[in-house]
């Protein structure tokens, strides 16, 4: 599945900067920040953008800038309050949550991604990259619900019928496929522990593959 896409701000904003700042000690920030951003250094451009957005509050663009840097940051929650500010200040700005909802979608949020993406359209119905942004989080969200499904499915399976092995051990794979160790080898304990024994079939059970590796598995298939 491809991935969603966040819109470049850097240069944009600084060419409109001055549009919006009253202050030119605001502009001055957000630039140096801009060049920060381009030189990789990333922690001093929060800080210039945060004098920026001190400098002048009522600007939506140095907390876009801002929010970008986050991003960048690995600082995910930090980014999302700065562009959730710069709505406020800008409620028409389609980058700002075309960029809000990719975050989302990062985070495995997409009901609040698929909203952002919503707003984003209400402002350009035709934007190339929101749609394509919004179809990629509709599949996600999609292939979570049906995941959520599964699990959901066998673990009223494994409450109807908590001695029974083969139950135990259908809810141990499904989580070895989805590459969740500690339930599957949780789940797979319990089933050996009730009695299920198609111990061939578990070295090559291919929802197995990459639990196989774990010394914990090792150790269960040998008691």
């Amino acid at each position: 599945m491809k991935q969603v896409s966040l819109t470049l701000l850097f240069l944009f904003l600084v060419m409109v900067g001055g549009l919006h700042a009253e202050s030119k000690e605001a502009m001055r920030f957000n630039r140096e920040g801009a060049e920060l951003v381009k030189q990789g250094k990333l922690e001093e451009a929060v800080e210039a953008f945060r004098q920026a957005v001190a400098e002048d509050s009522s600007d939506p663009v140095p907390r876009l800038n801002l929010a970008y840097s986050y991003d960048q940051l690995g600082m995910m929650e930090e980014a999302i309050a700065s562009y959730k500010e710069a709505i406020q200040l800008d409620p028409r700005n389609l980058l700002a949550y075309n960029n809000l909802g990719v975050l989302y979608d990062k985070l495995g949020r997409y009901e609040e991604a698929i909203a952002a993406f919503q707003s984003a359209l209400e402002i350009d119905p035709l934007d190339s990259n929101t749609l394509k942004n919004m179809e990629n989080a509709k599949a996600s969200k999609g292939v979570m619900d049906d995941r959520e499904s599964q699990f959901a499915e066998l673990q009223s399976e494994v409450e109807a019928k908590p001695d029974d092995p083969m139950a135990l051990y259908k809810l141990g794979r499904l989580y070895a496929f989805y590459d969740r160790k500690e339930e599957a080898l949780q789940w797979i304990s319990k089933a050996l522990e009730k009695g299920y024994q198609d111990l061939d079939y578990m070295m090559i059970d291919p929802a197995l593959e990459e639990l196989r590796e774990d010394e914990r598995f090792k150790k269960l298939v040998q008691r």
